[in-house]
C-alpha cells in the first residue's frame, strides 16, 4: 500500500511540475510572438531553463518547431522566427535539425524572400563565404545547426539534392563549423566519389567550390 500511495504521490509531483513547466513555456512562446527584442530575450532565458526537463523538452521543442514552420509568421514575424532558431541552437536540439535544414537559408533580414533589388550582402570574397561565423550573420540557422553539433550525414544528404548556389553555401559552412575545414572537404569529396546517382553526384561537386572560394577569402584577408 505504501509503494503504491508513493508511486501515486510520484505520479501527482511529476504532472504537477509538467504543468507548471507547460505553463511556463505558453506564456515563453507569447513572449517570442511578440517580435520585441527585450521579450524574446526574456522567452529564451525561461525556455532554457526549462529546456533540462526531459518531460518538458519535446514540449518546448514542437512548438518552437511550430513557429519556424509557420509560413505566415516566417513572412510577418521575422524576429520571433529568428529568436525561435536561435533558441533551438542554444538548447541543442539536434531533433530539431531537419526542420533547421528546410528553411538554412532563411535570412536575418528579410526571411524568406530573395534579396531586394539594391540590396547586397557584404562583398563575398571578404567577408561571409563560408566562414560560420559571418555566414551566421546572414544566415541564423547555420549557427544553431553548428552549435547542436548537427551529424554530417544529414548535411550531407541534403546536399546531395541541392544546386542553390545560397543553400550550399550555407550547409558547406555548417560542416566547416562542425568537421572543420579540412575533414569537411574530405566528407564531401568521399561522398560524391561514391555517389551513384548522376544528379547527387554533380549536386555533390558543384558544392565543393565553396572550400576554393573559403580559401581564396582566407589568402585575400591575410595579404590585407
Amino acid at each position: 500500500m505504501r509503494k503504491i500511495l508513493s508511486k501515486y504521490g510520484l505520479v501527482m509531483v511529476t504532472g504537477l511540475v509538467l504543468a507548471c513547466v507547460l505553463s511556463a513555456n505558453a506564456d515563453s512562446i507569447s513572449k517570442l510572438m511578440s517580435g520585441k527584442s527585450e521579450e524574446i530575450g526574456e522567452a529564451s532565458i525561461l525556455i532554457e531553463s526549462k529546456a533540462t526537463i526531459p518531460a518538458a523538452r519535446n514540449r518546448i521543442i514542437n512548438d518552437l518547431s511550430g513557429v519556424i514552420h509557420d509560413k505566415n509568421l516566417r513572412e510577418k514575424n521575422i524576429s520571433a522566427v529568428i529568436g525561435a532558431i536561435d533558441i533551438l541552437g542554444d538548447i541543442k536540439a539536434v531533433e530539431s535539425a531537419p526542420d533547421l535544414l528546410d528553411i538554412v537559408d532563411y535570412n536575418r533580414f528579410w526571411g524568406d524572400q530573395k534579396r531586394p533589388a539594391g540590396t547586397d550582402r557584404i562583398p563575398v570574397y571578404l567577408e561571409d563565404t563560408p566562414d560560420p561565423n559571418n555566414l551566421g550573420k546572414h544566415f541564423p540557422c547555420v549557427i544553431a545547426l553548428i552549435k547542436m553539433r548537427v551529424p554530417f550525414a544529414l548535411v550531407v544528404d541534403r546536399l546531395r539534392g541541392e544546386c542553390d548556389s545560397t543553400r550550399q553555401e550555407c550547409l558547406i559552412g555548417i560542416l566547416i563549423g562542425t568537421e572543420g575545414r579540412d575533414t569537411a572537404e574530405i566528407i564531401v569529396k568521399r561522398a560524391a566519389a561514391s555517389e551513384k546517382s548522376p544528379e547527387a553526384k554533380d549536386a555533390l561537386e558543384s558544392a565543393l567550390k565553396w572550400f576554393e572560394v573559403y580559401d581564396f577569402k582566407i589568402l585575400i584577408k591575410s595579404a590585407l
